[in-house]
């Protein structure tokens, strides 16, 4: 109903943004086919008047989605240690990160400046604050675990950097906000060509794909 009043104003309703909340995720999985285990992220828009089916998309909201991804990888081997993500052959553990901040702090390089003891010990305070996970899920984080971390938490660097760059994607804000922060992944969506798609269809998208094949072929291992 909310959909077709605000489509007889003559707007077109074109996404449903929500954060990760199960009742936000049982509400897409009933638009999807029975039976089916991929996630939905679509449905035809029943309240479109016109005589063209469009569709309504649903869409994680990327901040949100930034602390899922930073929870889940705090709890993997610490914290609360309820899982141990693994990618080619190689754990993605949140003590890489803890192992690099104080490592920086003893060596006093300030190689990390952001970060604080706020965003390695997270407590129900600052494990709500969508900043923190930014900044330790950054470019500055990974690049500097690349450089400097063991050979272990290199596959950790990668996804660091990677989730960095699917977020600032997805994070365009202002128009002078690239320039400032000198980030290109930050400059405002003019063409439909733009590179960023690219990287999110052909290289982030693909990492998640090659991901889940890497788990699913893992020797001993059954996927639930």
């Amino acid at each position: 109903d909310a959909v077709s009043f605000v489509e007889e104003t003559g707007l077109k309703v074109v996404v449903s943004t929500s954060d990760k909340a199960p009742e936000n995720q049982k509400l897409y999985a009933l638009h999807g086919e029975p039976g089916e285990h991929e996630v939905c992220f679509k449905t035809v828009n029943l309240g479109n008047p016109g005589p063209d089916d469009r569709f309504i998309y649903f869409i994680s909201d990327p901040p949100h989605l930034l602390k899922t991804i930073r929870n889940n990888l705090a709890s993997s081997g610490s914290g609360s240690n309820t899982k141990l993500l693994w990618n080619n052959g190689h754990h993605l553990l949140w003590r890489h990160i803890a192992d690099l901040y104080y490592q920086d702090q003893r060596n006093g390089l300030a190689r990390l400046p952001r970060l604080s003891r706020d965003h390695i010990s997270l407590t129900s305070h600052s494990i709500m604050k969508v900043k923190l996970a930014a900044q330790v899920l950054s470019c500055t984080v990974g690049s500097v675990m690349e450089a400097y971390g063991p050979e272990e938490a290199q596959e950790t660097a990668r996804f660091i950097k990677l989730v960095d760059r699917f977020f600032d994607c997805l994070n365009v804000r202002h128009l002078d906000e690239a320039h400032r922060k000198r980030k290109p992944d930050l400059r405002a969506y003019t063409e439909v060509e733009d590179v960023r798609f690219a990287f999110l269809e052909t290289v982030f998208l693909q990492y998640l794909q090659d991901w889940k094949l890497s788990v699913d072929q893992r020797i001993g291992y059954t996927r639930l």
